[in-house]
Parts: C-alpha cells; structure tokens; sequence
C-alpha cells in the first residue's frame, strides 16, 4: 500500500509515458523520423555485431532517403556514404586458422606472432570510424529533438530491431496530388515539379519511376538550376543501381555546371563512383584533387578521409595514408575531424605499420622453419616498420614488442632484452607484450624469469600459445605435474592444437600415466597426421608396451616420410629381432 501511495502523484505521467510507447510502436513508420530510427538501429547492429550487410543496406537507403529531402545537409549525406564505405565484412574464423600460430622455432618455446598481428583486425578499425561518423549524423539530426520523443525512439529500436521504411501511405498520394497539377504548371515551375516528384520516388526507392520524372525535369532545361539538379539526381539513381560508370560520367558533366558545395558534392559522387566501378587510381586521384582545390570545405576534408583510408586499409600504403592523414589533420586543427585523426585515426595508423612488422616477422621465421635460407631483410624491413609506428603513436608498447623479436631474430640479443623490457614496463598487463619478453627469457636461458613472466599472465590470458610456453618451461624443469596443468589450459583454449596434445602425452609418460599418454598421442595424430613427433611418441610408448606390431606400424610411417628422423632405424631393427623377421 505505500508504495502505491508513493507512485500515485506520479501515475498520470506513467500511463502517458506508456501510452504514448504504445501509441509510437503502432505508429512509428508514419510520426517517427525513419531515417532517423534506422541510423540508431545501425549502430545498435555494430555495437552488437550485427549482420554487416544489413547494415550497409539500412544505410544506403537511409542516403537516399536524406537526399531526397528538399532540403539536407550534404556534409552529413557524404558521412553515411563514408560509413557504408567502411563497413567491411569481417573474415570468418576459418579463413584465419590456418595462420593463427607459428610452430617449430628455433626451440621448443612458440611466439604467437600472428596473435599480436590480428589484435586490431582492419575491420573492426574501420567499422570503428563508421560508427563515429554514424554517431555524428544522429546527434545533428537530433538537435531540437524533443527528449521524450528520442527517448521512445530509442526504446522502439531496443524492442523492434527491423529497418523502418518510408510509409509509400504517406509518400503515393503525395505523387497523385503533384501528378494531377502538372498540367497547370509550365517552364521552371513545372520543371521543379517534376523533379519534386522524382525524389518523392527516390524517397521510396522506386529508382524507375525516380529516373523517367529526373529525364522529363532535364528535358525541359538542362542548364537551369532545376535541370542541373535533374542532372545529379540522375547520377545518383545510376549509382543506386550500380551502374558506376555511367553515374561517373552524369557527375563528371555536371560538376562544373554547379557552385559551391554542390560543386564539390557532385565531385565527390563522381571520385566514388570511378573507384567502385574498379578505376582505385583515378578515384583516389580525384578524391585528393577535391581537397585540394578547396582544403576548407568540409566535403573536401571528408574526400581527403576516406582516401585516406583506403591507402590504410584497402592498398597497404601506410607511408601515403600517413601523410593524407598528417595534411588533414593541419587542416582540421580543432575541429571535430582534427582531433579524431589526432586521437583515433593515427593508433590506425600505427597499427597497420605494426601489422605489417608481424607479417614480415612471421615470412622470416616460416622461411626459417622450412630450412630454407632465411632472408634477414624481412627482419630488417620489419624493424623499421615498428619504427615507423612508434613515429606515429609514441611508447606503442606492441610496436616495442614487435622491435624485440625482430632485434633477437636478428641476432642482436641484449637490444632485443632492453626493448622488450621497455615493452612490458610500458603496458605491464598486457600479455602479447610479457609473453615476448618470456620467450626472449628463455631463448636467452633466462629460465626462472621466462617462468615467471608466463605465470604473470596465466590468469590474464586465453592465448593458448601462452599455456603451451609457461606448460614447456615447466616440464624443462622437470615439474610434471604444473606442465600437465598448462597443457590441458592450451588445449582447452585451443581443442586442435597437435602439439600441446603431443607434449602433454608426453609429460603423462614422464609421470608414469601410460594409458592415458598414448590417447593423446593418438588424438595429437589425428589433428595433423604429417605432425611426426607424435607418430614418433607414440612408436615409442607402443615397443615399451610390447606392442611391436603397432609400434613398427608408427616407425615405418616416419621413415616413409623422413628416413633419418631421430632413432626410427634403431627402433625398427629392434621390433625386427624382437618378431623374428
């Protein structure tokens, strides 16, 4: 009864609250803004994870329905365009886990190069940006907002996640009533009717119906404003249909003929248009051609961003990207964009040049394990690729990381000690960083400080290359019982990693747990048959049990393969006294 008596003065504004939900969640797609609801829904879908070419979808659409708008801000139409541009889809996990580790160094300890590369997929960096434009877009849409009505929004979007359309109830009879007047209009007022009726079309994606009423507005008059108008909304429909070529040449012929930002607008839709319909060069020529004609205009900083980015992230160029970044951000000193690529742009940055050191890294060692001559000049190369990181983002601690396993590759062992040092005292929790230093540890012989770097991490970790180091380091010191317990934590982080079932078997033997050795021999097998160290093991444990037919078996397979591995000939002379042959 109290609380009752507490919320009574309050219960009209709750039943209204509620009623007018209600009320918006059957009425939504007629009294909400829907371009407005569709941006808060795609950057739900990426804060979730959500279905990427759903989102690119809602967005395409949420363009077209801003730029049919009598009026709309053409900085903001290029924001979305750019977050659709971004948008990427992210690998899926089989196309990565044939690279996700590095076997067989010059040690039994690994260096999970790849782990450190992938950190900061390229994908999520980007869909980063297209959130932070998204976000842009909505909070000047929302500007005068009513809080209760953005607030009803935002619940709508919470318990109805399906793109809005624009209600055709709303737009059609809109199009009849414009239809039924044409015949009293004539010259430029008849033009405009046209073309009013054209974006109401293109505001409900009938891109047809959009382009015959744009060709009758042009054919009154291509060069009066209306017609010029005509003219890029006709570029527009060719590049909603994907017809990139032909919507470059409508851009192209009307750029010139417009003033101002529409100049620059149009020019921006044609440099868009030549990249997607394959010419990247001649695209990203022409993005940096618009800034620099005109390097104040926000259209212009927005064209000189995302070619940008496409050096970044679609061409590797990290040295042109640098610079396109360094320009723009002198231009855009203090502005929302400026601080953006001081803050957040350039760690991209920085992360694509410490990708690349890892990539390189990573051709070293692979070059090294198959015993081929190994080319120092990727180490080198890699070098100054952290270098070059570090230039960018100052005390990057991975880029200090990637400069230690390059230094020790190299041969250069106390460099490699001090800057991997310098890594951790930089990022003291991050465990990319203190699993290098404990992999230089124990290739330097530092044992007990190797150990002791990887029990740092143990409980921060779900590498399971981290479990294999600190479960190797263990059983080299003869401590059985902690290796088995770190080989069962590197394979339940990773159930088809060969060798961590191959070593744990191995350390079972050592302790005396037979049985249960030879399954994981087994199951080691099974994961990678050409792996011949469990083949090897596995011979072993099966003479020691006396079963010599199973144990030959497993030793004439290593010697099919590799006639002088280990004590293969030994064993099978043994097994051939041993059955008589």
């Amino acid at each position: 009864m109290k609380i009752v008596k507490i919320f009574k003065p309050f219960l009209p504004l709750i039943i209204a609250f509620f009623g007018a939900v209600i009320f918006f969640a059957s009425y939504n797609h007629y009294l909400l803004d829907s371009s407005l609801v569709n941006l808060k829904l795609s950057l739900k879908n990426l804060d979730d994870s959500g279905n990427l070419q759903e989102v690119k979808g809602i967005l395409d659409d949420t363009f077209l329905q801003e730029i049919s708008r009598d009026s709309f801000d053409l900085a903001a139409a290029i924001k979305l365009e750019i977050s659709t541009q971004l948008i990427k889809d992210l690998p899926e996990p089989e196309q990565v886990v044939n690279e996700k580790y590095l076997r067989n160094l010059n040690s039994a300890m690994k260096i999970d190069l790849s782990e450190a590369m992938l950190r900061e997929n390229p994908n999520l960096a980007q869909i980063k940006d297209a959130k932070h434009f998204i976000n842009e877009v909505i909070e000047e849409k929302s500007k005068g907002k009513f809080f209760l009505v953005s607030k009803i929004e935002d619940a709508l979007v919470a318990l109805f996640p399906k793109k809005r359309k624009v209600a055709e109830g709303k737009v059609l009879p809109k199009i009849d009533e414009l239809k039924k007047d044409l015949s009293s209009y004539q010259g430029p007022q008849l033009q405009e009717k046209y073309l009013e009726i054209a974006r109401l079309y293109l505001r409900i994606k009938d891109l047809d119906n959009s382009f015959k009423n744009v060709q009758e507005a042009i054919r009154l008059g291509p060069d009066t404003p209306s017609g010029l108008k005509g003219v890029f909304y006709l570029g527009i429909i060719y590049k909603a249909k994907g017809d990139f070529q032909q919507a470059s040449a409508t851009f192209n012929q009307v750029k010139n003929k417009l003033s101002g930002e529409w100049k620059v607008f149009s020019s921006y839709q044609e440099a868009t248009a030549v990249i997607k319909s394959g010419e990247m060069t001649r695209g990203l020529a022409l993005l940096e051609e618009i800034f620099g004609k005109n390097p104040s205009s926000e259209i212009s900083q927005l064209s000189l961003f995302l070619a940008g980015h496409i050096y970044l992230h679609d061409l590797n160029d990290q040295v042109k990207s640098r610079e396109i970044f360094n320009k723009l951000a002198k231009e855009t000193s203090g502005s929302k964009l400026g601080q953006y690529i001081t803050y957040k742009v350039n760690e991209d940055v920085s992360a694509s040049y410490i990708k690349k050191g890892f990539n390189l890294l990573e051709a070293f060692t692979l070059l090294k394990q198959s015993r081929e001559s190994s080319d120092e000049r990727k180490c080198i190369e890699a070098l100054e690729m952290f270098n070059l990181a570090l230039e960018t983002i100052p005390n990057e601690a991975l880029a200090y990381g990637g400069k230690a396993l390059a230094f020790y590759f190299l041969g250069r062992s106390e460099e490699a000690l001090k800057v991997a040092e310098k890594s951790k005292e930089l990022s003291s929790k991050n465990s990319e960083n203190i699993a290098i230093l404990g992999f230089i540890y124990y290739n330097l012989g530092m044992m007990d400080r190797a150990i002791a770097e990887y029990k740092n991490i143990a409980n921060k970790t779900t590498s399971s290359i981290d479990f294999y180091n600190l479960a190797t380091l263990y059983a080299l010191k003869n401590d059985y019982s902690e290796s088995e317990k770190a080989f069962r934590k590197a394979i339940k982080f990773d159930p088809e990693f060969s060798e961590a079932y191959n070593n744990l078997g191995y350390v079972l033997w050592l302790g005396g747990k037979y049985t249960e050795a030879k399954d994981f021999f087994k199951k080691s097998i099974s994961l990678n048959s050409d792996y011949l160290d469990p083949h090897y093991n596995l011979g072993v444990a099966l003479y020691a049990a006396g079963d010599y037919e199973g144990s030959r078996k497993e030793f004439l397979y290593i010697d099919k393969i590799n006639s002088g591995y280990k004590a293969v000939k030994t064993y099978l002379a043994r097994i051939k006294e041993k059955l008589g042959y």
